[in-house]
């Protein structure tokens, strides 16, 4: 909800197409400025509405609507007409049915095979965002609150541009009168068409380096409204700055809508208004006709009805504001919304298993615990934690009633402070390098209560990040009923701002700083996990100078390869030995440092060392838009060839793949051939102009990565075809580039020829079941073509009444059409019986399915009832063991006090 104005030299570009157009509101009244929208509106190739105000024609009460068009053709002898078409009776063809977008969070990415595939984009150039990536993006909201955190953020990030209130309500849809939608809104300053295309597009984000700022990342918006309900429509005014007019913009990011048509890229239909001459007109880049149809799209798959009552949303912000409604909200699995308006009429709570019933019990019993045993479930109660300060003339309103801001310091007793300063690190800059946090930390006024309530509450920049983190899980009753508070600004906070990245300054912050000497770390894990026998995951035995894993990562027939062939021993056994692993983990480690595993050095190993036949390729990769500078320049260096032990012929290869020294993925096997093709080409490379995973353990998967493994692809498939004899294969013929092996046949389309001529030995195959109705179509509109070709020859006919061939060829043309329509009759009524018992037959594989899930779940369910049961009997059985090695210790201590007292008296 920024309103800074931008000027740009190009409409702004959003997540598919944008068109805008005008439409006239009498209801904001201002002064008139200057009917100019900036830099951002004057660039000469926007077609911008032409129309004159001052002399308007037109009725200045009537909203814009689409105009019909008519084709119409020439003819010599007379005027334009219309084309007539014949009275024939349409084919009647089932048509499919509309795919249901699911109104459960967790199962609307999920696609049925059986609904129609959707429109295919162009095959261009073009990188577009498929429209399940919007479902996608939002499951990192894990926790519904959190995600109407996000927008609360928002509305307080509008402050500094005059906001004082956010008010978060509910009401009925009004297209089905009953369903619920879900309101936000506040008095910011708005946006701009520009900014606001900015909000509806994949991370714009102007905050990022802006003081007091929440937001930084540009994907809240998305994220948070996609979490909470599968559509949205937005509202914003912004008024006029730097000489330009107030506007007023529209958009609807509907999840339904994408699916339900079926795109294949994200679309958001938005229209724009300007204030001119105190009269709202509308804003033309392209065409009228665009923008009319954006607007008809925003009303046939938004709460709203027609554009007025578009229109009439706009009076609730006045000068300025932005309010957004979310609708089609998600249900959870009893059909239930996921959202609880009907407990509290002043709150929205949680159903399901952020709602502890006993906990809502313990609050009334205890009011300094409130907040720890309710922000889970209750948004008025989170909203009250959520900032540390809140501004003083900024208010929060919850259905009609301001939330109160809270400190937990006022539930605190016996308070302490400490002060924490992380350790420098040298990629801080020098402002985070001066930075420290003051904890303070109490017991809780309950705590003599004894309730189980303890943790950290972890603010980033004035925003809770982590509420109650637990950060001490103690054996029996140790740390209850201590809490504290920290504002951390040095730690980066994580996308959904539900926790912070894991890095080692996090772990530092969460650890305890025992075991130091002068100067250093020790990091101290304890009760490791265990496999499904109870032996330990790690294996400590097999190796005293190794950690190794038991498992799926072990395989005892590559162990017994490594040692007959030592220059893939690192192939071979990297998955399963941390001596392997670590010594191929830096492309090059200090000559200063050392590893230690277990008493013993890990030498550092390239795997150049392993390879012959070697040769260098370099890669550039194209430059984007979103790279620095120094990315722009950056390449990657390839060194392929063969390991040394090749022509033993084991299936070893791949690439390692660094990112700033580190090994990110190791043997990366990018090509996959039949055969025994590419087996022995091994390579090496630092590829730092791609973007780790959070785990390094693989990259974000980017276009650029896509084309860095096409690349490779086609290096390792040059590589082998053209060396693979050397070590004692058969020579290859020459392959294909990646390129080359990309590209596509399309099927030649059918035509008025192939439909007179009937199917050649060389035509394409039978069209499927999901393109039947688009064959069907395509003769149809050949058969119609035909006729309207007809009606256009019958005028000439007749006036040629001298030409005795006319009449006969009327005739034989006629008498062709019947044919050739009966044939397609014939021919559409044998494909829609043959997919009638397609689908007849398909139904019934699919209750057949659905019973043999039903007596899967039933059957786990009762594996899960024998897992639970026997973990119970041997929590017992180890408990009673427990007691009974406790009372033998404390028996052997009494046996050994009464030997001494026995041996004093016996030497006396």
């Amino acid at each position: 909800m920024d309103s800074s104005q931008t000027n740009s030299k190009k409409p702004p570009l959003v997540i598919g197409g944008m068109a805008d157009s005008g439409g006239t509101n009498p209801k904001f009244q201002s002064g008139a400025p200057d009917s100019t929208l900036g830099d951002g509106f004057s660039n000469p190739g926007l077609k911008r509405d032409s129309r004159n105000y001052e002399n308007d024609d037109d009725d200045i009460n009537s909203l814009s609507t689409k105009k019909p068009r008519t084709t119409t053709i020439g003819n010599t002898s007379q005027g334009c007409q219309k084309i007539v078409p014949l009275d024939v009776k349409p084919l009647t063809i089932v048509p499919p049915e509309t795919p249901k977008l699911s109104r459960q969070f967790w199962k609307a990415g999920e696609d049925d095979e059986s609904v129609p595939l959707p429109h295919y984009c162009s095959n261009d150039a073009a990188v577009r965002v498929h429209p399940q990536f919007l479902h996608a993006n939002a499951t990192s909201h894990k926790w519904a609150l959190g995600a109407l955190a996000e927008l609360l953020d928002n509305s307080l990030d509008e402050v500094n541009n005059g906001a004082t209130y956010v008010h978060v309500n509910t009401a009925t849809n009004e297209r089905d009168g009953k369903s619920n939608i879900l309101i936000v809104e506040d008095n910011g300053g708005g946006m701009n068409p520009s900014t606001f295309r900015e909000c509806l597009s994949l991370g714009y984000s102007r905050k990022r380096n802006m003081a007091n700022r929440v937001g930084q990342y540009g994907n809240g918006f998305k994220t948070s409204t996609m979490r909470l309900g599968a559509d949205a429509i937005v509202f914003s005014r912004c008024r006029g700055t730097n000489g330009n007019n107030p506007t007023q913009s529209i958009g609807m990011l509907s999840y339904t809508f994408l699916y339900e048509t079926r795109k294949c890229e994200a679309i958001v239909p938005t229209v724009d208004y300007e204030l001119v001459n105190n009269e709202w007109k509308e804003i033309v880049y392209n065409s009228r006709d665009e923008w009319s149809d954006n607007l008809e799209t925003i009303m046939k798959w938004s709460p709203y009805l027609s554009e007025q009552d578009l229109l009439d949303q706009f009076d609730h912000l006045e000068e300025q504001g932005t309010r957004i409604v979310i609708y089609n909200l998600w249900e959870d699995d009893e059909g239930k919304l996921e959202l609880d308006f009907d407990t509290d009429p002043h709150d929205i709570q949680l159903r399901g298993v952020n709602r502890d019933e006993k906990n809502i019990e313990m609050a009334k019993a205890n009011p300094n615990s409130r907040h720890f045993l309710s922000y889970r479930h209750s948004l008025r109660s989170y909203a009250s934690i959520l900032y540390l300060e809140r501004p003083s003339n900024f208010r929060i309103i919850l259905r009609g009633k301001d939330v109160q801001h809270h400190s937990i310091l006022d539930d605190m007793m016996m308070m302490e402070e400490k002060t924490y300063k992380p350790m420098r690190s040298p990629e801080w800059s020098s402002d985070q390098a001066e930075m420290c946090a003051t904890i303070k930390l109490g017991f809780v006024k309950d705590a003599r209560h004894h309730i189980d309530i303890q943790g950290f509450n972890v603010y980033h920049k004035n925003r809770l990040i982590k509420p109650f983190w637990r950060v001490w899980t103690a054996a029996g009753s140790d740390g209850r009923g201590v809490i504290g508070i920290l504002e951390a600004n040095f730690i980066q906070p994580a996308h959904n701002k539900q926790g912070f990245e894991r890095t080692a300054v996090l772990a530092k912050l969460e650890g305890r700083f025992d075991h130091l000497e002068e100067q250093g770390t020790r990091i101290v894990i304890y009760n490791l996990w265990e496999d499904d026998e109870g032996k330990l995951e790690l294996d400590f035995d097999t190796d005293p100078h190794d950690i190794q894993l038991r498992g799926v990562n072990r395989d005892e027939k590559n162990i017994e390869m490594a040692k007959a062939n030592p220059n893939s021993r690192h192939f071979l056994s990297y998955r399963h030995s941390l001596r392997s692993y670590a010594s191929i983990l830096y492309l090059e480690r200090p000559s200063n440092f050392r590893i230690i595993l277990r008493g013993k050095d890990v030498q550092h190993h390239s795997i150049l060392d392993d390879m012959m036949m070697m040769e260098e390729k370099t890669y550039k990769p194209m430059r984007s838009p979103e790279w620095s500078s120094d990315q722009a320049e950056m390449c990657a260096t390839i060194k392929l060839g063969f390991v040394k032990d090749a022509r033993h012929h084991i299936d070893i290869q791949g690439f390692n793949v660094y990112h700033k020294n580190r090994l990110i993925k190791p043997f990366w096997r990018v090509w996959t051939a039949a055969g025994s093709d590419g087996r022995g080409v091994i390579g090496i490379l630092e590829a730092n102009f791609i973007q780790p995973a959070h785990n390094k353990q693989g990259f974000e998967r980017t276009a650029v990565l896509a084309k860095l493994e096409g690349r490779l692809i086609h290096h390792q498939k040059q590589y082998w075809s053209s060396r693979c004899q050397e070590i004692g294969y058969a020579p290859r013929r020459k392959q294909k580039s990646y390129y080359e092996s990309n590209v596509t046949e399309t099927t030649r389309p059918l035509n008025k020829t192939n439909l007179n001529r009937g199917p050649s030995p060389t035509a394409a195959p039978a069209p499927s079941r999901q393109n039947v109705e688009s064959f069907v179509r395509n003769q149809n509109t050949q058969v119609n073509t035909q006729q309207a070709s007809a009606v256009k020859i019958q005028p000439e006919i007749r006036s040629t009444n001298k030409n005795p061939l006319g009449r006969s060829f009327q005739e034989t043309g006629s008498f062709n059409l019947e044919a050739e329509l009966q044939k397609v009759k014939q021919k559409s009524a044998e494909l829609v019986s043959e997919l009638q018992r397609e689908k007849a037959q398909l139904q019934l594989q699919l209750e057949e399915s659905k019973a043999k899930i039903q007596n899967l779940e039933n059957r786990q369910e009762g594996v899960n009832k024998i897992f639970h049961e026997e973990r119970a009997r041997r929590d017992v059985t180890e408990n009673a063991l427990r007691k009974r090695l406790r009372e033998a210790s404390d028996e052997i201590d009494g046996l050994k006090r009464q030997v001494e007292t026995f041996k004093g008296k016996h030497m006396l």
